[in-house]
């Protein structure tokens, strides 16, 4: 039987609070009550609130991600009063050492709801969580880190809440956010410095969920980063990316960004992916790319880099030369018509995070061999037009698509997942019974409702402007 509070032996009890309170407290040998990210013990005797990192958290904190974060944190109850409008959001709030109760409430919002959206939803929880504390760390030694993220989880909270004082802040912090990087770029462009891990990380925030803002200038700075960085010290850092969920969450973010963008607009493309960047070895011709290093088991990506390649091929054809462009296409089919196979390699013994992982794959090859179906017909419309019409009748590939996004296992985790937007894009372009638009509407909607990105929102106004014009 568990002994009662009262029962309890001093030093039982001392044990289990210097595992799991701040190391601070635990240096001075007193009992920490555990408020995150400051301590009240610290924070009233004026001290820096120093907490370990996941490799020394107790192995019962780092399995649950609610363990790591309790519910009743100094930040829980930040947003108790500020969601009750007791107290306004507002600069002006009565600050703490560390944090205003306003920022509090955004670091809240960040950890239990953003940093569980901004990865994949098959994503180990422990990684996520390692990673979440490990970045708060940073926060309280870089103002321009806390910055992006406080400006990233303002503007995911304004899409879901509706309140509009979270995008005034929102943009207020963004605007602090990009002079810190713009000095960093500075330093770093005068001197021989390279860039920081806090500066990467702050990069991967300046775009976040807001599917208005232009970020190709940010992702091309954050992937120039990216390779000064890997070319200071390859070895390093890919010894990092093997060994630290931290550098593959912020690496493999800015590779899903710029592939996000190169594909984001699949009829009018207007971002380049670096080559150099997945070519990158350093000196040593025995060292895996760091691209690929980030391929297995990923945190965010979703896909093989293969077929993040592909797509981008099929979407740079038409910018072909009118000669090259046909056996481009022809090529391109072959290549597609072996990834359509897998799309039929379905495992039911799997489990549901295999399941998704196989159902994203799909899915994504469905989309683009919809979208190069298209480019084939409008390049032989092109050389033949009294040979051929456009096809009136509803495309397999949609049927196909509706099905995997609408099974039970996996739907859930697609109504919270960023990794379903270009697909539905694409999807929703050569949908045309009404059965269909309503539900790729429905979906649109749930997946702004449930993530607030704005990336959703954008392509949901896209496909309606699209539907009405066709009626």
């Amino acid at each position: 039987m568990e002994a009662s509070p009262s029962t309890q032996s001093p030093a039982t009890k001392a044990r289990l609070r210097t595992k799991t309170g701040c190391s601070t407290c635990r240096q001075r040998r007193i009992k920490c009550g555990e408020e995150n990210p400051a301590c009240r013990n610290c924070i009233s005797a004026s001290r820096g609130c120093v907490w370990p990192g996941p490799e020394e958290l107790d192995r019962r904190l780092r399995k649950f991600r609610e363990q790591l974060y309790p519910k009743t944190t100094a930040a829980t109850k930040a947003t108790v009063i500020v969601n009750n409008n007791v107290t306004p959001l507002s600069p002006t709030l009565l600050p703490t050492d560390l944090f205003s109760l306003a920022e509090l409430d955004l670091i809240h919002h960040w950890l239990n709801v953003l940093s569980d959206l901004l990865v994949l939803p098959n994503a180990d929880p422990a990684c996520v969580a390692g990673h979440s504390f490990e970045t708060l760390r940073m926060m309280t030694g870089c103002s321009g880190l806390k910055s992006a993220i406080l400006a990233c989880s303002a503007s995911n909270k304004s899409t879901l809440s509706k309140d509009p004082r979270y995008q005034v802040a929102s943009l207020r912090y963004y605007d602090e956010a990009i002079r810190y990087v713009s000095d960093a770029v500075a330093d770093i462009g005068h001197g021989s410095k390279a860039p920081s891990d806090m500066l990467i990380t702050a990069m991967t925030y300046l775009w976040g969920p807001d599917g208005e803002l232009d970020a190709r200038k940010h992702v091309a700075a954050a992937i120039t980063l990216m390779k000064i960085r890997y070319q200071t010290a390859p070895k390093q850092i890919c010894d990092s990316l093997a060994a630290s969920w931290w550098y593959r969450v912020v690496y493999e973010s800015v590779l899903y960004q710029a592939f996000f963008l190169a594909i984001r607009k699949p009829l009018s493309p207007d971002f380049d992916v670096d080559p150099e960047l997945f070519q990158l070895q350093g000196e040593s011709q025995h060292l895996e790319p760091f691209a690929t290093v980030l391929e297995r088991q990923p945190l965010i990506m979703g896909l093989p880099l293969s077929l993040y390649y592909l797509m981008i091929a099929v979407i740079k054809t038409p910018q072909l030369p009118e000669g090259q462009r046909q056996a481009q296409l022809l090529e391109l089919r072959a290549e597609l018509a072996l990834w359509e196979t897998l799309t039929n390699d379905d495992k039911p013994n799997a489990d549901v995070h295999s399941k998704f992982q196989a159902n994203a794959v799909a899915l994504f090859v469905l989309a683009t061999s919809l979208l190069l179906d298209q480019m084939c017909e409008q390049c032989l419309l092109a050389s033949s037009p009294a040979e051929l019409t456009t096809t009136s009748h509803t495309r397999w590939q949609v049927f196909a698509a509706l099905r995997l996004l609408h099974r039970p296992d996996v739907s859930e985790m697609w109504k919270r997942c960023y990794l379903g937007a270009w697909p539905i894009l694409v999807v929703g372009y050569s949908a045309r019974e009404e059965e269909h638009i309503s539900s790729i509407r429905s979906m649109l909607r749930q997946m702004v409702e449930r993530t607030g990105y704005g990336e959703f929102q954008r392509i949901l106004e896209e496909l309606e402007g699209l539907w009405a014009s066709k009626r």
